[in-house]
């Protein structure tokens, strides 16, 4: 559910938010992340089918861009993870669930109890660890260069190709192409056969 909001909100926000991932990499259709948007009241109708494969990294070290040692996610998992997030993530999950009760996301602890977000929070000497500190002391933390400064590892040059997006055709043309090959076959089984009868009827013997 997470990566199916991560696939909807910038559809639904016009980009204005995004949600990176790191250890792990999936690829989304941009076309099947709504069946559609209800019409006056401008809602989204998520297809929760945006998703086409999800996989985890566990490998050893930096996650590599292209291959490595992945294991798939599979959809309907209910396998416990753990995971890192910033605050102001987990607190924005539960309002995406409030307007779209199909994607309810609810952070459980390693028992799988419903988690309270302040329980989760990593304090250092009793405050908060920010997001901005872990970065700025793993940088510092990283081999320095003949000119003193941190050299920053080469994996991180370029994209990753964690977050993939694949065209495919829109839910909604699938579901009409269903629906067009199922009124095709009635009309083949049941009205094809009535019309021949009856113009077996009408036939003079």
């Amino acid at each position: 559910r997470v990566l199916e909001i991560a696939a909807l909100l910038p559809v639904v926000f016009n980009n204005d938010y995004f949600v990176h991932v790191s250890g792990l990499r999936y690829d989304y259709s941009p076309q099947r992340v709504l069946w559609l948007t209800i019409p006056g009241k401008n809602l989204p109708v998520p297809s929760m089918h945006a998703v086409l494969k999800a996989e985890r990294y566990a490998g050893e070290g930096i996650q590599p861009a292209g291959d490595g040692e992945y294991l798939p996610l599979l959809r309907g998992d209910d396998t416990l993870y753990r995971i890192a997030s910033d605050y102001y993530m987990l607190q924005f999950l539960p309002m995406v669930g409030k307007l779209l009760p199909q994607l309810a996301v609810v952070p459980k602890d390693k028992t799988g109890a419903p988690l309270f977000l302040n329980e989760a929070v990593v304090r250092v000497d009793g405050a908060e660890l920010k997001i901005w500190q872990t970065l700025v002391e793993y940088t510092a933390g990283r081999p320095r260069g003949e000119d003193g400064i941190p050299v920053i590892d080469r994996a991180y040059a370029g994209t990753a190709g964690r977050i993939n997006a694949i065209k495919t055709l829109p839910l909604l043309v699938w579901a009409l192409l269903g629906l067009f090959f199922l009124i095709l076959l009635l009309v083949f089984l049941v009205v094809l056969p009535r019309a021949y009868r009856g113009r077996r009827k009408q036939s003079p013997r």
